[in-house]
This record gives structure tokens, C-alpha cells and sequence, in this order.
């Protein structure tokens, strides 16, 4: 049995090691193989690398999931794959994919930032099997969790990898098996969303005609700090929080407090802390 691996980050490289283990703890027929991401280099950056783990393991690492020739018997792993998959491209192979949302809410991408944009209290992951429409497959196992106000974008997908991790391992031996049951989604309940729904090159924090909330939100979904930072008078913003001060200033926008590591700026309702990185980490 040939088990392919697609896809990247820490939940893929320590389900592709833990499988390894689990092939020599049970003496299983079966080898790993890798499919790489488009922009996995081979190298750990902030992300870990599964082609880099592949290499070193010695696994074969294919660019594509047809170039694995699967076929009936064989798996394909897909955790956090970045392109769509074509499953006749997967010769009748069991295809499963581990997705970082509460299917079938938030099918497709941006799941860390837009459940915070849009002030999700809990959010989960998902354990479904493959069909060709993105994320539509039946589910085979769920794990929700709460999402702290004070979480950032980043924090959430790195809270993606810890449950999503855990939520495969107790599966594994099962999908290894094919003993599996999976319930269809509910189609009318899904929501969809690509990676334009949002502008992430729109990281000016200008507007504070809104609730507190929606600012903080707003801010937190942006915060991504291997790749950016929303911005705030030139400076790069670490955190924002909600604070409920009043001090007789109406205006929204009005800078309540400011000094070089942080300023108050009142909303339309409440007003908000942003917490700034220091000018040296800037470059």
C-alpha cells in the first residue's frame, strides 16, 4: 500500500512521521510517499518542510498526485494541499482530506483570517473524505474549539495544526483500515469562500467609524507576523484589544493616548489598545 502525503506545515510533517512509526509498530505493507506543494522548497523556513522531511527520510516526492499512479487500495493524505485535487487523478485510491474549518461552514480558503474578521467565538476541524467539489466531501470526524478574543490570525492557524494533528492521530489506524463511516454535509448550511474574499494588500488601519470590535477584528485577522502586519501611522501593529474608556471625546479616530510603544484610538463605540512593534523590527 503506498500512503501520499500532500501538502505542508507542522501538522502534515508530524502526521507523516507519526504514520512512519505506526507502518513499523504494526509491521504494515505499506510505504510513504510525498506530494509537494508548489512552493515547498525542500527547505524549513517558518513553516517545517515536508519535501525537506521526505528527503531525508528517503520517500519518493512526486509534483503531482498523478505522478504517484496510485490506485485502488492505496491512500492520499491531503493536509493543507495547495491546489485542487482531480481525483480520477487518484486511480480509485481512499482520499481524505483535513480541513481548518467546521464543515461545511468556511469550505475553500482564508480560514484562519476570515473567522477572525468575523468575530467566530469557536471554530473546529474537520476530517472528510475527498470528492472533486472543494471541501464538500462526507465527514468522517469533527473537533470544534474555542477562538480567544486576543487570537490572531496567526495564532488560530497555528491552533489549526495542534487540533487538526491530533484530530488525524486518533483516526489513523482507521483510515489506514478503511474502516471508516462518513455522514454527507448539509449542503444548504455551507459557505464558501476563495482567496480574494480578502484584500491583503489593504493593511491601513484608517477606519475607526465602527464598533470596537469590528476594528479589533479586523486588526487581528491581518496579524500574520512570518508575513505581515496591518499598519497604524506608519507603524506596524503586534495586537489590538478592545478597551471600554470614556473620556468625554465623541469623535471616532481621536487618539485618546499615544507613546512610541502603543496608542488609544476611540471607536464609534469603546475604543482600542493597539499594542506597536518596535521601529527595529520594522525591516
Amino acid at each position: 500500500m503506498i500512503i501520499a502525503i500532500a501538502g505542508k506545515g507542522w501538522m502534515a510533517v508530524r502526521a507523516a512521521r507519526l504514520l512512519a512509526a505506526l507502518i513499523e509498530v504494526e509491521r504494515l505493507d505499506a510505504t510513504i510517499e510525498v506530494v509537494s506543494n508548489r512552493n515547498d522548497t525542500g527547505q524549513d523556513s517558518w513553516l517545517p518542510s515536508l519535501v525537506a522531511l521526505a528527503t531525508a527520510r528517503g520517500w519518493r516526492v512526486h509534483d503531482t498526485p498523478a505522478q504517484a499512479n496510485l490506485g485502488a487500495g492505496d491512500i492520499f493524505l491531503s493536509l493543507q494541499y495547495d491546489r485542487i485535487v482531480r481525483c480520477a487523478d487518484l486511480g480509485g485510491a481512499d482520499a481524505y482530506n483535513l480541513h481548518f474549518a467546521p464543515l461545511p461552514r468556511y469550505r475553500g480558503s482564508l480560514t484562519s483570517s476570515l473567522t477572525i474578521r468575523r468575530g467566530d467565538t469557536q471554530t473546529g476541524v474537520t476530517l472528510h473524505r475527498l470528492v472533486q467539489e472543494v471541501d464538500a466531501g462526507p465527514i468522517i470526524a469533527a473537533r470544534t474549539f474555542e477562538v480567544p478574543e486576543f487570537y490572531t490570525a496567526y495564532d488560530l492557524y497555528l491552533a489549526y495544526h495542534d487540533y487538526g494533528f491530533d484530530l488525524l492521530k486518533e483516526n489513523m489506524r482507521a483510515l489506514l483500515r478503511g474502516a471508516v463511516a462518513a455522514t454527507p454535509q448539509d449542503d444548504a448550511a455551507a459557505t464558501a469562500f476563495t482567496r480574494t474574499a480578502i484584500d491583503f494588500n489593504d493593511i491601513q488601519l484608517d477606519d475607526f467609524d465602527l464598533d470596537a470590535e469590528r476594528v479589533r477584528d479586523w486588526c487581528r485577522s491581518l496579524i500574520f507576523p512570518p508575513i505581515q502586519y496591518p499598519v497604524y501611522d506608519g507603524r506596524l501593529i503586534r495586537s489590538c484589544s478592545v478597551v471600554d474608556w470614556d473620556n468625554g471625546v465623541s469623535a471616532a479616530g481621536t487618539v485618546l493616548y499615544k507613546d512610541p510603544d502603543q496608542v488609544v484610538v476611540k471607536c464609534r463605540t469603546g475604543g482600542v489598545w493597539l499594542e506597536l512593534l518596535p521601529l527595529e523590527q520594522h525591516s
